[in-house]
């Protein structure tokens, strides 16, 4: 069972989430939407996602069917999400898929990174 960290970035007008652990859908369900109650508060649209200490746990289809998800939970087209993955992370061709699939299904802002920083500088400029 995995656990998360959510706080906001004032310097970056960003929710963060920080993850540990195994986590498949139902952990994930859980940050995302306190993490979109979170952004509603401080009025914000824009996410760093830093999942460098966790362990995903999706299935190839819970990954096909994710974007639709978070869609049903709030996410919008018009979001930032940075999301930031070890570099060394097995699972990272699961990532690009999807964020494929999620760019497919309107979800074209969310972006895949290995390093924290460039994530960081992503959202500022966006």
């Amino acid at each position: 069972m995995g656990n998360f960290r959510i706080d906001f970035l004032e310097d970056v007008g960003a929710v963060r989430v920080v993850t540990e652990g195994r986590q498949g859908p139902a952990e994930h369900a859980v940050w995302v939407r306190e993490g979109l109650a979170e952004a509603s508060r401080h009025g914000c649209r824009k996410f760093i996602v830093d999942h460098r200490r966790m362990e995903l746990d999706f299935a190839f289809m819970d990954i096909y069917e994710w974007p639709r998800q978070l869609k049903a939970m709030g996410v919008e087209a018009g979001m930032r999400a940075a999301i930031v993955i070890a570099a060394t992370d097995p699972k990272t061709p699961d990532y690009r898929f999807f964020a494929d699939v999620a760019f497919n299904q309107g979800l074209p802002l969310m972006r895949l990174f290995n390093d924290y920083d460039p994530a960081l500088d992503w959202l500022r400029a966006g």
